[in-house]
């Protein structure tokens, strides 16, 4: 945005001098740039940086006055234009920031100061504030920079919502951890273990019918397993197709 208002200064004024309003400004921001959160700082930035621009809109207003670059009946006073688009920026900051009182009283303070610069300031042979051509400058770029710093702080919100309204991957991640230790209460074991599930089932089947050794076959994907009860409870992987876990037992 910088380079941006400094090109439109240089067209309107073809005077470099002026392009101090631009150094100005960058000098202005550098708070606002290295602590925009901050609860002090900040702000101060972005008020000098709406300060120097209406200051500097007034000057820059009356150089390309004096320097016939832009003519016409609006032509007095519309030099203006050439600095006020970087309004946008503190109002617009602070909107993101979530400061609406603040981009209130930024476009104040704007309002303000171009009023106060406007009335002091005599270009032409007149009062800057009743040429037609600063007034229109400046009416539609305060209403221009309001309606950005709004349209900022709606989107703003809604993407913040949107946010919060989205389940955290960890949050869901615990949940889905918490409904499958219910679940695994509630099984054989209270396991989801295809071992765990195995060995408890013969340890409930011992209990019913003594046996030598017992085994359990299980199939979990392409793989196969075997369980063994009464010889260590060793697991073995073994071949063939198992479409059930089945239960063998011996004396």
């Amino acid at each position: 945005m910088l380079v941006l208002v400094a090109v439109l200064v240089l067209l309107a004024t073809r005077d470099l001098a002026e392009l101090r309003w631009v150094g100005l400004l960058a000098v202005a921001g550098v708070p606002a740039v290295v602590a925009p959160r901050h609860p002090v700082l900040g702000p101060l930035g972005r008020f000098a940086e709406v300060i120097v621009v209406a200051l500097g809109a007034s000057q820059v207003a009356a150089a390309a006055t004096s320097s016939g670059a832009i003519t016409g009946a609006l032509g007095p006073g519309l030099g203006a234009a050439a600095l006020l688009p970087y309004l946008a920026v503190p109002l617009v900051a602070a909107a993101l920031h979530r400061r609406a009182w603040e981009s209130g009283a930024l476009l104040g303070t704007a309002a303000a100061v171009l009023l106060a610069s406007g009335a002091l300031t005599v270009s032409a042979g007149q009062r800057q504030l009743t040429q037609p051509g600063y007034l229109a400058a400046c009416a539609q770029w305060l209403v221009l920079v309001a309606l950005s710093a709004v349209v900022a702080g709606t989107l703003k919100r809604v993407l913040r919502a949107q946010d919060e309204s989205k389940p955290q991957p960890y949050a869901e991640a615990t949940r889905l951890l918490t409904q499958l230790r219910s679940v695994a209460r509630q099984l054989p074991g209270a396991t989801l273990d295809p071992g765990g599930i195995s060995e408890h089932l013969i340890e409930e089947l011992r209990a019913v019918a003594p046996a030598d050794r017992m085994a359990v076959l299980s199939a979990s994907g392409e793989e196969r397993h075997a369980i063994g009860g009464g010889g260590g409870g060793e697991e073995l992987p073994v071949g063939g197709a198992l479409s059930k876990i089945t239960l063998r037992a011996s004396k």
